[in-house]
């Protein structure tokens, strides 16, 4: 996989990583995302990236 998928759980500052066989409705309807402004908002990273590594310090990671 050449990148990966979070999105971000704002009360906690905590990313949820998405695992590729999830589909969107299940994302969606996951407890933990909030569509702000009708808006989903997802974070791409690219895999083995030194900015990755940097970003995800600034966050609790969680699985789904």
């Amino acid at each position: 996989m050449y990148f990966q998928i979070y999105f971000e759980e704002n009360k906690t500052e905590s990313l949820f990583r998405i695992p590729p066989e999830k589909s969107l409705l299940e994302i969606l309807q996951h407890e933990n995302f909030t569509v702000i402004g009708g808006t989903p908002a997802f974070i791409l990273l690219v895999a083995n990236s030194k900015f990755k590594g940097e970003f995800l310090k600034h966050y609790t990671l969680k699985s789904l």
